[in-house]
């Protein structure tokens, strides 16, 4: 479990780091603040800013 809060917190720490349209970037924050996470309400906003979608998939392909 550590190993995933770890990767997490990267992840996390790289998405602040990125400039996506700012009402996703305020909505996606709001999500993850909240702690419960829905991948399936994540998605639809990923899938709204496309330079978003692919900077995720570029950093996620790096931690692996």
């Amino acid at each position: 479990m550590e190993r995933i809060t770890t990767t997490v917190d990267r992840l996390q720490s790289r998405f602040e780091t990125m400039t996506p349209m700012p009402r996703i970037s305020n909505i996606l924050k709001r999500l993850v603040s909240e702690g419960n996470i829905n991948p399936d309400k994540i998605i639809v906003l990923i899938r709204l800013e496309s330079l978003l979608a692919t900077r995720i998939i570029r950093e996620a392909n790096q931690s692996s």
